[in-house]
């Protein structure tokens, strides 16, 4: 778990800090996991190396600051962040340490109002953000030999 969490921290961190750059945070700055997932991290004392795919990730989400369609990144933010509002409810159950990345405030406002920023041209840039994250998972089945 705690190489899972390395591996989402530059990923978070990219996706959050281009997103403000662009504006896109805008009233839902409480969507931003990477300072709890460092926050986890430190609790659960884990120093590890992100794989190649977080590096990969990391770059395609940069690139966003200069594409002409930044609103694009949303499918990201929202792919990645909504399965912590959601399935990550069950996960914190199950993980070590405190869990705190899984914690929201005011949950149902910051999902009305993420909701209310998306539109119905992210589904492609959604399909590619899922097939990172699934990437990520065979790596780490990889890398650690699952």
């Amino acid at each position: 778990y705690g190489t899972y969490l390395a591996n989402l921290l530059p990923i978070y961190q990219a996706i959050e800090g281009v997103a403000n750059q662009l504006g896109l945070l805008v009233g839902i700055e409480d969507i931003c996991r990477a300072d709890k997932i460092k926050a986890d991290l430190d609790e659960l004392k884990v120093k590890a190396t992100p794989c190649v795919t977080a590096y990969t990730y990391m770059t395609y989400v940069n690139d966003f600051k200069t594409r002409n369609d930044k609103h694009l990144l949303l499918a990201h933010l929202y792919t990645r962040h909504f399965g912590d509002l959601y399935g990550g409810q069950i996960v914190k159950k199950k993980v070590p340490g405190s869990g705190s990345m899984y914690e929201f405030e005011n949950r149902n406002e910051l999902i009305g109002k993420t909701r209310s920023i998306l539109s119905d041209d992210l589904g492609k840039e959604s399909r590619i953000a899922f097939e990172y994250a699934i990437t990520l998972f065979e790596d780490l089945e990889y890398e650690l030999n699952l």
